[in-house]
C-alpha cells in the first residue's frame, strides 16, 4: 500500500537523523575523555601561562 511505503520512508528518515547525532554524541565524549587525559598526563597544559 502507499501509505507502507510512506512508513518505510518516513522511518528511513528518522534512522537517518539518529546516525549523525549519535556519532556527534560519541565523538564528543570521546574529545572529552581525551581532554580528560591530557590534563591528567600534562597538568601544565591546562594552566600554562603565556
Amino acid at each position: 500500500s502507499p501509505s507502507e511505503s510512506q512508513q518505510t520512508k518516513f522511518r528511513f528518515l528518522a534512522r537517518n537523523n539518529e546516525l549523525p547525532r549519535s556519532a556527534r554524541l560519541s565523538l564528543a565524549q570521546r574529545a572529552s575523555k581525551f581532554m580528560a587525559l591530557a590534563q591528567r598526563d600534562y597538568p601544565s597544559l591546562s594552566d600554562a601561562s603565556p
